[in-house]
């Protein structure tokens, strides 16, 4: 097997990272977070930031093949740890069981 760069869309240019690899049936995909298609951050709160986070993983993923249904693990950080109960409301919806295995390296 080998590895390959997966073009998912209009990428930022100069990134010194690939935005998603394949290798063989995996899919790596690189940090996300509330950015809209201008590059701007999305204003609001935790439960908006939220959303459109993974709202970008799951666009990536379609487009690269996967769904939101075959994500095997994924890595939260948060800057306040209290809103982790806003994230994790609207994290919950993105997932359905078995959801994810999970890591907050921030706790």
């Amino acid at each position: 097997m080998k590895k390959e760069a997966v073009k998912t869309g209009p990428a930022p240019l100069g990134l010194p990272f690939s935005p998603v690899v394949r290798f063989g049936e995996l899919l790596l995909v690189s940090g996300q977070g509330p950015i809209d298609k201008n590059g701007k951050v999305v204003p609001g709160d935790i439960r908006v930031q939220t959303n459109a986070t993974l709202e970008n993983l799951k666009r990536i993923l379609e487009a690269a093949g996967s769904n939101m249904d075959c994500v095997l693990q994924t890595t939260v950080y948060l800057r306040d740890l209290v809103e982790y109960s806003g994230m994790n409301e609207v994290y919950s919806s993105f997932f359905h069981d078995p959801k994810p295995a999970d890591d907050h390296p921030s706790w």
